[in-house]
């Protein structure tokens, strides 16, 4: 026995000597690398030994002789043809070369057929106990894959989304060529069935793998695993995943306008004649954005701010008054109001300079009332008004 080798793929009891057909599967064959790589004489070789494994003693096993080999493959030029006409058989411990696909069928036509042979081995195997692994088909080998681990078809959708739906080796994309489930270590040589020792391939290239187990998984996706961990426990599907994309592109593209907004805000600000309230006044700017573009309320703010230059700072508007009330589309003021320009309410500069009308001593009056002016604002008309009221509603003899 050689060390390091894998065990023989197939049970040393198979024997399909007396079979006279062996099953070729057409669709390996023609998407196989050896077929498309095999000159005449190679194709050749490769059928005759290929025959002449069916017929050995393990079945889909030949003799790791170079004499034989010459001879069976019935061309003349074996050595430059031998590369060719092996590829596929790997070399197991008890030192014989195993064709992995006519191992599988040689198996399966050891289970279907009842014949004194197997009976004897069955017969054996009841009376010493030992392990039934001569009739072990693919299916038998399968389940005792799965027992070793095992995957969900939602693992596998997973899988293959995290790997872009292509296939690892060559590319393609599923919409293409159907993928097919390739077992990093192959089943006949113990690997088992869970997520870890899956990964998505085409027929074309799962067919020509041979006893290769590299993973390629991690050359696409290095982090496949935490993303699959992931997905799984998010319970993320492909719609869901899209929308949560499409979240992301959205709140970028919201937190750039954000900070467009605020830069803008911030120099609309600097105008602002009178600085009150702040945050009122960058909600109602980013609500007056969607109304008009920052030119025409920067415009507006700084002829705002020449208008109201004069004016006490109880008379101008708050900054989310202002843009609250849509006042970037007032006209401007061509002449400044009457009293000061302040509505008819005269500020105390102007209260120095003479009389004021009768409609603006009523005004103050009513301000004075309601609690806005205080007795010591008022014009020396309005107070010689109030006093003259207030006599007159004094009791006589009452000072």
């Amino acid at each position: 026995m050689t060390t390091g080798l894998p065990t023989p793929l197939i049970d040393k009891e198979v024997d399909l000597r007396d079979f006279r057909f062996m099953p070729l599967d057409i669709v390996k064959l023609m998407n196989s690398e050896t077929w498309a790589l095999a000159s005449g004489n190679e194709a050749k070789a490769c059928i005759n030994l290929w025959c002449k494994a069916w017929h050995q003693v393990p079945a889909g096993s030949l003799p790791n002789n170079e004499h034989l080999l010459a001879i069976w493959s019935g061309i003349p030029d074996w050595e430059a043809c031998s590369d060719i006409a092996l590829r596929g058989f790997i070399q197991c411990s008890d030192g014989r070369l195993y064709h992995p696909v006519i191992c599988e069928k040689a198996m399966e036509a050891w289970g279907r057929v009842d014949n004194p042979k197997r009976q004897g081995v069955a017969g054996a195997q009841a009376k010493w106990g030992q392990p039934n692994t001569a009739g072990r088909t693919r299916s038998a080998r399968l389940a005792e894959a799965r027992r070793k681990g095992s995957h969900t078809k939602k693992e596998w959708e997973a899988l293959v989304d995290i790997l872009g739906n292509r296939c690892v080796v060559c590319g393609v994309s599923s919409d293409e060529e159907r993928l097919c489930k390739d077992h990093i270590v192959p089943i006949y040589q113990g690997g088992s069935d869970a997520c870890k020792n899956v990964q998505p391939m085409c027929a074309k290239c799962n067919s020509r793998k041979g006893a290769d187990i590299t993973d390629y998984r991690i050359e696409i996706c290095p982090d496949w695993e935490k993303r699959l961990h992931e997905r799984l426990h998010t319970s993320e599907t492909p719609a869901k995943r899209l929308a949560i994309e499409k979240d992301k592109d959205k709140g970028k593209r919201n937190t750039k306008r954000k900070a467009s907004l605020d830069a803008e805000f911030e120099i609309w600000w600097e105008h602002v004649p009178h600085k009150l309230s702040r945050g009122r006044a960058e909600r109602a700017y980013r609500s007056a954005r969607k109304l008009t573009d920052a030119e025409t309320l920067l415009d507006a703010i700084k002829a705002y701010a020449e208008q109201t230059a004069d004016r006490e700072r109880q008379y101008v508007k708050h900054p989310a008054t202002w843009l609250n009330g849509k006042c970037w589309l007032d006209e401007p003021d061509e002449d400044p109001p009457p009293d000061g320009g302040n509505g008819g309410h005269v500020p105390t500069v102007a209260r120095d300079r003479g009389h004021i009308s009768e409609d603006n001593i009523a005004k103050e009056l009513e301000l004075y009332h309601r609690g806005i002016f205080r007795r010591d604002e008022l014009h020396p008309d309005t107070e010689a008004q109030l006093a003259a009221q207030e006599a007159e509603e004094r009791p006589d003899g009452q000072t």
